[in-house]
C-alpha cells in the first residue's frame, strides 16, 4: 500500500535490474566531486554537473523517478574526495563543507530528472569544532537554508 524504493550506492549504478520491481530509484550520493584538496567552487560545480549527467542517464535507463537518499559532507579537509569517509584524520574545514553543499544544492535545484533529495544528517551538536556531517551551526547550514528557500519558491511557481 505504498511506494517502494531501492537505494544503490553511488558507485553501483550500473546494475539497473534491481530497479525493475520498485517505484523509486534511490541513490546514496557520496560521489567524489573534488579533484584535490580545496577545489574552487567553479570546479566543484562542474564536477557536480558531471554527476547530474550521469544521474540523468541512470534515470533514463531505470525509467523511475530518481531520489538522492543521502547527500552529505563531513566538515573536514578533503571531504569532496571521499565524502563517505568521515574517519580520516584530516583537520576541520567548514568552508570546504559549505562549498560542497553549495555545489550539490545548486545541481539538485537545476536537475529536472531528480525527484528529490535527503541530506545526511542533522543530528549532533554541530558548530565550529564539529567534524561530522551535520551542517548545524556551520556555514553549510546557510547553504541548506538557501536551498530550501529556493525549493519553496520553485514549488509555488508550478
Amino acid at each position: 500500500g505504498g511506494r517502494v524504493a531501492y537505494v544503490a550506492n553511488h558507485d553501483a549504478l550500473d546494475d539497473v535490474a534491481v530497479f525493475a520491481d520498485v517505484d523509486v530509484a534511490g541513490v546514496s550520493a557520496y560521489f567524489p566531486v573534488a579533484g584535490g584538496l580545496d577545489d574552487e567552487p567553479a570546479e566543484l560545480a562542474r564536477r557536480w554537473r558531471d554527476v547530474a549527467l550521469r544521474l540523468e542517464r541512470f534515470a533514463a535507463r531505470v525509467k523511475r523517478p530518481v531520489v538522492l537518499f543521502e547527500v552529505g559532507y563531513p566538515s573536514i579537509d578533503g571531504a569532496g574526495l571521499a565524502p563517505w569517509d568521515d574517519t580520516i584524520g584530516a583537520p576541520i574545514d567548514l568552508e570546504e563543507q559549505r562549498r560542497l553543499y553549495r555545489a550539490a544544492c545548486d545541481t539538485i535545484l537545476t536537475s529536472s530528472h531528480l525527484a528529490g533529495a535527503f541530506f545526511w544528517n542533522w543530528f549532533g551538536p554541530g558548530g565550529v569544532y564539529d567534524r561530522t556531517y551535520t551542517p548545524r551551526n556551520k556555514p553549510a547550514e546557510q547553504e541548506l537554508r538557501r536551498f530550501f528557500r529556493r525549493t519553496a519558491r520553485k514549488s509555488t511557481t508550478r
